[in-house]
């Protein structure tokens, strides 16, 4: 009996052991997914608990415990000044006093300024509504914004984020084109690259970015009875590496393929490492980005991204087309039209342009020759000259002194063009009696000097005026077109 006896405890002890390791060796293996029950709900002053298990095994992954809510008061009798108020929980129903205030409960009400008018502030009792003080709340001024961006072919606008004030924003001109990632990419998602115009930040085209896939990392190596563990050197995902007596076979990249080369991946043991046997990944397409735009004459050029390699792009065929006179006609000779592309210059037609005919002729003047006016005939020599004014007849027309007076020059106008043409002063002398000198003048009314008479050698006549010295005050000056006869 006592043999018995502990044959079962031992049988019993073998079946639980064994029954224990077999269902750990199961949740081992399950990739859990958790999904949480609420037990029991929180209320406004005591906790909630949720139990969270696996939705694929079973396994209770933990309790958790739901914060109590706290109550949510709504005010059912306003405290005053002098009385206290009420309020009530709308979830549980629990009532609370509302101490009154005693002293002034002050509170702001605002009148808010604009942009270009002011506003007010009043503090008030929210008791008993008794106004405390007020101010004046000066305008704001506008906040612009950018709500259209201006871009290279088009104006953009600014609007103000407070009213509904709005200013145009100019159009920027031509495109600047350079190339962006705006997402990058990850593991398990393609980025995107972007070529897009610096000036305007219009995105021109988009390319995609091809994913880079994981790139584990063992962290713990596995072995028959206990799982290893990989995780992902760029994004941190992790697999668990399962223990088992036997290979467990996973995939994974040896050499990543490009647009020139074949990639490389392998059939390996996540346990062991070893490596099971091996295939051929097909090259990755090309990723073109366009390096010249093709023009209707000349080709273009695109370039791969990510190999260098180049294609040219078809040369377009529509032309952009105008006009221009590449050879003006004459009185005498044709000239011609020409029709051609704006883009690359090549000339698709042209007609003649027929020529003036006679030619149309401008009269010579003082300092130009007879010409025509089409500027393909001159008669040399032809010129007239100026013609100045009589300088024996005064004329306060025909005679004036410069506007610098101390360069002591004077003006003739040419009765022709009336031109003034530059000349020395012609003086002219008149009497002052009893002082012993004479004065000469200009008739340009402007030019003068003044000498004393004498005699240099010896006699009583002036060298200067040929008058006697005896008889300065009665001095003899022959009559001119300007002056009479002086005795």
């Amino acid at each position: 009996m006592k043999i018995t006896r502990r044959f079962i405890a031992f049988l019993l002890t073998f079946i639980l052991v064994c029954g224990i390791g077999v269902k750990l060796d199961v949740h081992a293996a399950c990739n859990h997914t958790g999904k949480g029950t609420v037990t029991k709900q929180a209320t406004c002053t005591s906790t909630g608990t949720e139990v969270v298990k696996c939705t694929k095994c079973g396994a209770k992954l933990g309790t958790y415990t739901i914060a109590a809510k706290g109550h949510s008061w709504s005010t059912t009798k306003s405290a005053t000044c002098g009385s206290a108020g009420s309020k009530k929980c709308t979830r549980c129903g629990a009532t609370a006093s509302i101490p009154a205030t005693g002293n002034h409960n002050p509170t702001t009400s605002t009148t808010n300024p604009t942009c270009t008018q002011s506003g007010s502030s009043r503090t008030y009792c929210r008791t008993c509504g008794t106004t405390l003080s007020t101010k004046s709340l000066p305008a704001t001024g506008h906040s612009m914004s950018t709500i259209k961006n201006a871009t290279c072919g088009s104006s953009g606008t600014s609007k103000c984020s407070k009213c509904s004030y709005s200013v145009t924003i100019p159009a920027t001109g031509n495109h600047n084109p350079a190339s962006r990632v705006k997402t990058s990419a990850t593991c398990t998602s393609d980025g995107l690259k972007e070529t897009y115009c610096t000036t305007c930040n219009t995105v021109l085209s988009s390319s995609k970015i091809d994913k880079t896939g994981h790139n584990y990392e063992t962290v713990t190596i596995a072995t028959c009875g206990k799982d290893g563990l990989e995780r992902c050197s760029r994004c941190h995902d992790e697999i668990t590496v399962h223990a088992s007596g036997d290979h467990h076979v996973a995939e994974r990249t040896k050499k990543e393929p490009t647009c020139s080369e074949e990639g490389e991946k392998e059939i390996y043991c996540l346990i062991c490492n070893t490596v099971r046997g091996s295939s051929k990944i097909e090259k990755t397409p090309h990723n073109y980005e366009t390096v010249t735009i093709a023009t209707c004459g000349k080709d273009g050029l695109k370039r791969c991204v990510n190999c260098d390699d180049e294609k040219p792009i078809p040369a377009t065929e529509n032309h952009s087309l105008t006009t221009r006179v590449s050879l003006t006609p004459t009185c005498k000779d044709d000239g011609m039209e020409e029709v051609y592309c704006q883009t690359c210059g090549e000339v698709v037609s042209y007609r003649i342009l027929e020529k003036r005919g006679n030619h149309k002729m401008v009269e010579a003047d003082c300092e130009h020759n007879a010409h025509c006016m089409f500027g393909d005939l001159e008669i040399q020599n032809s010129a007239l000259g100026h013609l100045p004014c009589d300088e024996y007849t005064f004329d306060s027309l025909c005679f004036w002194h410069g506007e610098d007076q101390a360069d002591d020059k004077c003006y003739v106008k040419c009765v022709r063009c009336g031109e003034g043409i530059e000349r020395e002063h012609v003086y002219h002398y008149e009497v002052i009696p009893a002082s012993g000198k004479h004065t000469r003048y200009c008739r340009c009314g402007y030019g003068s000097t003044t000498e004393w008479c004498s005699s240099d050698d010896g006699d009583d006549i002036c060298d200067y005026c040929g008058a006697s010295m005896s008889y300065l005050c009665n001095i003899h000056i022959p009559a001119d077109c300007w002056h009479d006869e002086n005795q």
